[in-house]
């Protein structure tokens, strides 16, 4: 008798979208922090968001790469 395959958890797509965002923030207060550290807080918090973005995409995209 063989098992049925794996479900998926129902929530990914929610999990996905915390991933992202949470690694969006954490990006932009790393940016904001040394921002501060160095007296440019908003425009290398704006850089970190960027980053954020783009980081929080790459990672989404490899972590739930079988949405």
């Amino acid at each position: 008798m063989t098992d049925p395959p794996p479900r998926k958890p129902p929530l990914r797509g929610a999990v996905a979208g915390s991933v992202l965002l949470a690694t969006l923030v954490l990006c932009a207060g790393i940016g904001f922090g040394v921002g501060a550290a160095v007296g440019a807080p908003v425009p290398l918090g704006i850089v970190g968001v960027f980053v954020g973005a783009i980081a929080g995409i790459v990672v989404v995209a490899r972590r739930f790469s079988d949405i």
